[in-house]
C-alpha cells in the first residue's frame, strides 16, 4: 500500500480559450472527487427492504483556496454568464508521474466567492458542476493534451 502526501497533488483547468492552467499552488482542498451517484428507490409494497437502482452520477467539486491573481483570471472568467460551455479539468491526487491516478471531467464554475476577513489571507471557494462522468485513468508518459 502507498501513501501520498497533498503536496505532490495537481489540479489543471481549462481557461475560456481550452488552455490549461495549473492552479495546485493557491488550492488549499479539494472535495467531491470522484463524486457521487444516484440511487432511485424503487421499493415496493411487498419488498423485505429497501431496493434500489443506479440513476446518473451528480457530481459537485469544491476547490478551497489562497486567492492569487492568475487563479482569480481564470475562474472568474469561467464563472462569468457568457461562458458558453463547460470547460476541462484533472485532479492528479498522488501527482502527475506516468501510471498515477488522475481523474478527468468537463465541468461548469457554479459558485466562485472571494472573502477575506480581519488578520487572514484572502481566500476562495469554487464550486464545480461536473457535466457528465468524472473519469479515473492513469497518467501516460507525456499526454499531448491532459484535458478532456
Amino acid at each position: 500500500m502507498t501513501f501520498f502526501h497533498s503536496s505532490i497533488s495537481k489540479f489543471h483547468i481549462s481557461d475560456t480559450t481550452g488552455t490549461s492552467h495549473d492552479i495546485s499552488s493557491s488550492i488549499t482542498r479539494v472535495e467531491g472527487i470522484p463524486g457521487s451517484r444516484t440511487l432511485i428507490d424503487i421499493t415496493s409494497l411487498t419488498d423485505d427492504g429497501p431496493a434500489y437502482v443506479v440513476g446518473p452520477r451528480d457530481s459537485t467539486v469544491t476547490l478551497i483556496g489562497i486567492f492569487e491573481d492568475d487563479t482569480d483570471t481564470v475562474l472568474s472568467a469561467l464563472f462569468a454568464e457568457n461562458h458558453p460551455s463547460p470547460t476541462g479539468f484533472i485532479y492528479a491526487p498522488a501527482g502527475t508521474s506516468p501510471g498515477s491516478v488522475r481523474y478527468t471531467g468537463r465541468c461548469w464554475v457554479e459558485l466562485y466567492n472571494v472573502s477575506s476577513s480581519a488578520r487572514d489571507r484572502v481566500t476562495y471557494t469554487a464550486t464545480l458542476k461536473v457535466q457528465g462522468a468524472i473519469t479515473r485513468d492513469k497518467h501516460e508518459q507525456q499526454p499531448t493534451n491532459p484535458l478532456p
